[in-house]
Parts: structure tokens; C-alpha cells; sequence
């Protein structure tokens, strides 16, 4: 009987462990909606898609958008803060 308590109480500490560790991610990988509408509202764009990390460890995301001035597609590489390092049309 003891045995049994021992092993649910140590299979119950690995699983809220492991449910704890992915509970927090990198913050270097996650970008939120925030920047997409900082993307849209401050630079002009749109639609956002397909966003990559480019650098992850720099906080640089890559990501393909569409211009409201003149509804063609572009490359955007932008920071974590929202400001477009380059952009070119795809």
C-alpha cells in the first residue's frame, strides 16, 4: 500500500511539473496581437501572415503583409517592439 501512495504522489509531482514547464514559454519566441495591430496601425499593413522567427534570440520576427496603400504584398522584418527593420515586395 505504501508503495502505491509513493509511486501516485511521484507520478502526480512529474505531471504538474511538466504541466508548470509548459505553462511558461520563451518570451523570445512569442509575439502577440499587440504587435500585429502595431504592424497594421503604425506601418500601414492591412493583413499580416505568415509570421517566423527569424532571430529569436535578437527578438527579430519575419513575416508577410499586405500595404494599404497600394495593396501589394511585401517581406517585413520588424523587431519585437513592432518597428520595420526591411521591407520588400514579394
Amino acid at each position: 500500500m505504501l508503495k502505491k501512495t509513493f509511486a501516485a504522489v511521484i507520478t502526480t509531482a512529474a505531471l504538474l511539473g511538466a504541466g508548470a514547464a509548459m505553462a511558461q514559454p520563451d518570451p523570445n519566441w512569442a509575439f502577440s496581437k499587440e504587435l500585429v495591430e502595431v504592424l497594421k496601425n503604425k506601418n500601414g499593413y492591412t493583413v499580416i501572415k505568415k509570421i517566423e522567427a527569424q532571430d529569436p534570440a535578437a527578438g527579430i520576427w519575419k513575416a508577410e503583409g499586405i500595404k494599404k496603400v497600394d495593396g501589394l504584398e511585401y517581406e517585413i522584418v520588424f523587431d519585437s517592439t513592432g518597428k520595420v527593420i526591411s521591407e520588400k515586395k514579394d
